[in-house]
């Protein structure tokens, strides 16, 4: 398999990868599904200057039965067994969840039934803005044992940039939830932090405050951003749209939001544009499957964005 899509990489170009490698994977009986996103809560506590979460919404948790079905699907269907990462994370916080323990403890219990099966649990990731990481959620997080990797989005390079990127939140107190949980880790959870700053600054840290470049030592790994418009839905000062004829989003991830809803993107945040289904209505594999999902990763291939509500304003920010 990895041969012939080497092959066709080299031949296709990556303009029309994407098209041979779905074709492969559907004939080889298999998903193109790399990633699914479960978002715990729709809302968050900060207020983003970037960001296009609404935060009028109707507030919004998921339920463990929404976990246990997702997973029952995925462990029963060999066609998932592509699933590399399951991110718990999308627009809302998800350590906001009132029962952010027991959630993990779902996972953990599929986690056993997958080695039990002799097959690869996937990669466990969070990302959080930190502000809710009280010293008991940290010790919750580090012996819930589930948790692979997870980030803090710190923003800015400094403390007054921080505080104006995201609204309500106070650099005393991700500094100090950071590094208490560093400590109560001992380097058994990966740590990261992702940090957008703005167009004018090089994507280094040596610009940075002394204690924002503290920070950043603290944990293993750095990933600097420059802000991007989620498919047109807010203004970013500098930002260039350079559209592509393919999307890794669109073909090797699925979102799972609070109320079951699947999406096809991660950049719907707010579930209006790519929902194709409900895992309350429909198993995993016929929504992945759906005339939906399909009419819009064939414009995607065919190259007809425009036609695509969620994709025609977007600029290929995962491709």
């Amino acid at each position: 398999m990895k041969r012939i899509i080497e092959r066709l990489r080299n031949v296709l170009g990556p303009k029309y990868m994407y098209a041979g490698e779905v074709l492969l994977k559907h004939l080889c009986g298999k998903t193109t599904i790399l990633e699914v996103n479960l978002e715990f809560v729709n809302y968050c506590d900060v207020r983003c200057r970037w960001c296009s979460l609404d935060h009028n919404q109707k507030k919004c948790r998921m339920s463990k039965e929404t976990v246990r079905k997702l997973f029952d699907y995925i462990l029963s269907d060999t066609r998932f067994s592509s699933v590399k990462t399951l991110n718990l994370f999308n627009g809302g916080e998800t350590l906001l969840h009132p029962d952010v323990v027991g959630m993990l403890g779902i996972i953990k219990e599929y986690k056993q039934k997958f080695i039990g099966k002799g097959r690869l649990f996937p990669v466990v990731s969070l990302l959080t803005n930190g502000l809710s990481l009280s010293e008991r959620m940290a010790g919750d997080l580090v012996h819930a044992d589930v948790v692979d990797l997870i980030r803090f989005s710190v923003d800015g390079g400094s403390k007054e940039k921080y505080e104006t990127i995201r609204i309500g939140a106070r650099w005393d107190v991700i500094a100090k939830n950071i590094k208490k949980f560093i400590e109560l880790n001992q380097g058994r959870i990966k740590t990261g932090i992702i940090c957008i700053i703005e167009y004018d600054k090089a994507k280094n840290t040596q610009w940075m405050t002394p204690e924002f470049q503290e920070m950043c030592g603290m944990v293993d790994d750095v990933e600097l951003r420059y802000p991007h418009d989620w498919m047109g839905d807010v203004t970013v000062e500098g930002y260039k749209k350079i559209f592509k004829n393919y999307c890794y989003f669109l073909i090797h991830s699925l979102v799972i939001l609070p109320n079951a809803d699947v999406v096809v993107c991660c950049g719907d945040l707010n579930g209006t544009k790519g929902v194709v289904g409900n895992l309350c209505e429909k198993n995993l594999y016929e929504i992945y499957n759906s005339a939906k999902r399909k009419k819009i990763i064939y414009n995607l291939l065919r190259g007809r964005r425009d036609q695509i509500e969620l994709c025609k304003d977007c600029s290929g920010y995962g491709s």
